[in-house]
């Protein structure tokens, strides 16, 4: 029965000429030829090494198919070789694409198959757009074939700008705050927050919006959280004292909350 189903899966191979079958359709046939074994234990070696994001979401898509088959017992383990040592690429990802499910499966799937670890991420759904931003560390052997696959996500509708990053070196010359704002929502407050800010040298390391309705006067209140950085020659009394003038400016309330650990 479940040789059966394995063969029934591989069909439209039948029909694939010798010598002529890709790469991709090579490694699924090979994992089909173990999955048939019914063994207890299938180790695989590199499925998806070399594969670009079509043949190796398809061989990953074989074998979680026949791992969730209900009459199936097997354990089925991804084996990796690690030559060496090698200095870690970190890669910094923006995404966009009209949203439907499996978008971070994909990109998962993906750095896996790359032996990259997915590190900070942050994504939302945000009028009907699927939006995110990404940080991975991959082997400098592997950079270049997983920015390659990345790439190919935009024949999916995924489109993604893609930057090699160094890692951040600790700040001995700044403190983190937090920052929260809400207030009726009008123009500008943004533009005028991130003017003072910029002003007095303070970077805006993290920023969440939203807009949310006032369960009293039923408009629409503004509300966003900023993580800052702000330079030691920065007291945090001048900074409230700029941010009071500010509230009092924009008919919001602002309120400062620190030190913040990074």
């Amino acid at each position: 029965m479940i040789s059966s189903r394995i063969i029934d899966s591989l069909a439209p191979l039948s029909r694939t000429p010798p010598g002529s079958a890709g790469y991709g359709e090579c490694q699924r046939v090979i994992i089909a030829r173990g999955l048939t074994t019914q063994a207890a234990v299938l180790l695989l070696d590199k499925p998806t090494a070399n594969l670009d994001i079509v043949h190796a979401l398809d061989v990953l898509d074989l074998c979680q198919v026949v791992d969730a088959w209900p009459e199936v017992s097997r354990t089925i383990t991804d084996v990796r070789h690690v030559k060496g040592v090698n200095v870690p690429t970190s890669l910094v990802l923006t995404v966009l694409g009209e949203d439907r499910p499996g978008l971070v499966e994909s990109l998962a799937y993906i750095i896996a198959a790359h032996e990259g670890n997915w590190l900070e991420s942050r994504m939302a759904h945000l009028a009907g757009q699927f939006a995110g931003i990404l940080r991975a560390s991959v082997s400098d052997a592997a950079a270049a074939g997983l920015i390659n696959a990345l790439q190919g996500l935009a024949s999916h509708g995924l489109q993604g700008v893609i930057a090699q990053s160094s890692p951040d070196e600790p700040a001995r010359d700044s403190r983190w705050l937090m920052l929260d704002l809400v207030g009726s929502d009008h123009l500008g407050i943004i533009r005028d927050l991130a003017h003072a800010l910029a002003q007095r040298g303070i970077n805006i390391d993290e920023l969440q919006t939203e807009r949310t309705s006032a369960p009293m006067t039923g408009g629409m209140l503004f509300k966003a959280t900023a993580r800052l950085r702000v330079p030691l020659e920065v007291t945090v009394a001048e900074l409230q004292v700029a941010l009071d003038q500010l509230a009092h400016d924009l008919m919001v309330d602002i309120a400062l909350e620190g030190p913040v650990r990074t």
